[in-house]
């Protein structure tokens, strides 16, 4: 009897955030013995970023972010845009859609 493998699914999140902040942890999944020590090692624990300051933006303008005083820096990630694996813990990642609201942010 042939196995059927198991499809990596990227639901419940928008396409957007799923393209920018949860792909990469499913990406890598094989990597580490289990989604959760995937997400463990890629996500940044904390709020080293100021990701509190902004959650209550989404669906706003990134623009809207200017006004945050955030502890360290602001990437704002478009759909399908590549992104680095390089992680800094104090940096803000603000995933939009394609008319730039703001759809999820994470540190790293």
């Amino acid at each position: 009897m042939e196995q059927t493998q198991k499809k990596k699914t990227l639901k419940p999140y928008s396409l957007e955030f799923s393209e920018c902040a949860v792909r990469p942890v499913m990406e890598h999944r094989d990597d580490y013995q289990s989604e959760a020590a995937a997400l463990t090692a890629i996500a940044v624990p904390g709020d080293a970023c100021g990701m509190a300051l902004a959650e209550g933006l989404a669906g706003e303008p990134f623009v809207a972010l200017a006004e945050v005083a955030l502890p360290g820096t602001l990437r704002v990630l478009y759909p399908r845009q590549m992104v680095l694996a390089g992680v800094q813990g104090d940096r803000l990642n603000a995933a939009v859609d394609g008319a730039g609201r703001i759809v999820g942010v994470f540190c790293g």
